[in-house]
C-alpha cells in the first residue's frame, strides 16, 4: 500500500467525487467494546461526478486526544453489505447532543476542503492509515485467496473488484470472513 499510494497529497486524494456536499446522518458514536478508540460512522447519500463512484457511503472517523477528530476511511456502497454494518456500540457519553452538532461540522469541513481542492487541509484532516506501522492485530488475520476483477471506465480510470476470503483468529476460535469491494485506480 505504502508503494501505490501516492504522496503528493493532490495525488492521494484525487478531485472531489461529490457534486455538492451531502447531507450527513450519524450512525454511531462511541468506543466499541470499552476500547481505546472512540470512533463515529456517518452516513452520506450524495450524487457523484465520477464514473464507478457509487452515491451512497459511509466515512469512518476517529478521535484523537491531541488532533480530534480524522477521518479513517470512506466507504462508499451501491447497497450496504450484510458484512459490512456500523457497530451499535454508541455510548450514553457520546451520543450526547452536544457531540453530534460538532462530528456533522467536521465532515462538511471536510467535503468542503475537498470540494475546493484544498489538498493540504483535506491531508490534515484525515488519519494516515497507509503510513503507520501496522499492529499485532493484522497477525491475526490469514488471507485464504484473493480474486481481483477489472473494468476500464470511460474516463480511463481502473475499477478494481475484489473479494477476499479471510480467517480471522480470535485466540480463542478461527473465523471465515469474506470482504468484497473495490479500488480506483486513476491516472
Amino acid at each position: 500500500m505504502r508503494r501505490l499510494v501516492p504522496t503528493a497529497p493532490a495525488l492521494r486524494s484525487g478531485a472531489c467525487p461529490f457534486t455538492k456536499v451531502p447531507e450527513f446522518q450519524i450512525v454511531t458514536i462511541g468506543r466499541s467494546s470499552g476500547g481505546p478508540f472512540v470512533r463515529a460512522y456517518v452516513r452520506f447519500t450524495a450524487p457523484v461526478t465520477r464514473q464507478g463512484f457509487p452515491a451512497h457511503g459511509l466515512i469512518n472517523l476517529r478521535l484523537f486526544p491531541e488532533q480530534g477528530w480524522k477521518v479513517h476511511h470512506i466507504f462508499w456502497y451501491e447497497t450496504l453489505p450484510g458484512d459490512i454494518v456500523p457497530p451499535s456500540y454508541t455510548s450514553r457519553e457520546w451520543h450526547e447532543h452536544e457531540h453530534e452538532p460538532v462530528i456533522i461540522a467536521f465532515v462538511r469541513a471536510y467535503v468542503a476542503a475537498w470540494v475546493a481542492g484544498e489538498y493540504d487541509r483535506l491531508t490534515a484532516l484525515t488519519y494516515d492509515w497507509v503510513t503507520e506501522e501496522p499492529s499485532t492485530d493484522y497477525e491475526k488475520v490469514e488471507l485464504r485467496s484473493l480474486a481481483l476483477t477489472s473494468r476500464t471506465l470511460d474516463d480511463g480510470d481502473v475499477r478494481i473488484g475484489v473479494v477476499a476470503k479471510l480467517r480471522l483468529d480470535t485466540g480463542v476460535v478461527k473465523i471465515p470472513y469474506q470482504a468484497n469491494g473495490f479500488f480506483l485506480a486513476v491516472k
